[in-house]
């Protein structure tokens, strides 16, 4: 397999991803600070163009359809995984 590369960051904050077999990407927000930050993930990050739905892995939801980015808070030392898909 293809493992995930670092696409962003920015102080205490890390942005991983990779994509997988069905064109998808797989998105980890690592925050490794000591407090609460908002952390965003940008379509240029990752080659891609376009509405995109952000989907949840661990919480099993969608979250939306986003055009250019994604923003979401992260916990301290928090991660918060994403799969983004082309919105059709």
């Amino acid at each position: 397999g293809k493992q995930a590369t670092m696409v962003r960051q920015e102080g205490e904050t890390r942005v991983y991803a990779k994509t997988l077999a069905d064109g998808s990407w797989a998105v980890g927000l690592f925050n490794l600070g000591s407090e609460a930050t908002n952390m965003t993930v940008a379509w240029v990050d990752l080659g891609i163009r376009g509405k995109q739905t952000v989907h949840d892995l661990w919480r099993q939801k969608d979250l939306g359809s986003y055009d250019e980015q994604f923003a979401s808070p992260v916990a301290a030392h928090g991660v918060r995984l994403l799969r983004i898909i082309e919105s059709k």
